[in-house]
């Protein structure tokens, strides 16, 4: 495991490239984690202008993960170039996304 980042919430770290372990750092993490699989779920072959990680599995408060732990497919970053859509395309990257 490779740690790539530390928020408020959650240290993400990288799993052999193919999977982002986030790990609660405190009490709301786990709820939050829940809501985050959801819109995961929802969003889920519904989004063709971006790639969004798939299969996420929350981890409910445990020995290991106190707080509670996300583990989803690794995507790597990169910002989308709104600037090369047309309008049309943005209103459809916008209703998905919505």
């Amino acid at each position: 495991m490779k740690l790539i980042g530390t928020g408020r919430e959650s240290k993400a770290f990288l799993i052999d490239n193919e999977s982002v372990i986030l790990i609660g750092q405190n009490k709301t993490a786990f709820s939050n984690y829940k809501n985050q699989k959801i819109t995961l779920d929802i969003l889920q072959d519904k989004i063709d202008f971006i790639k969004i990680p798939q299969n996420a599995t929350s981890i409910s408060p445990c020995e290991k993960y106190p707080y509670g732990a996300l583990d989803i497919s690794y995507v790597e970053g990169l910002t989308p170039e709104l600037n090369i859509l047309n309008t049309q395309e943005k209103l459809k990257l916008g209703k998905q996304i919505a």
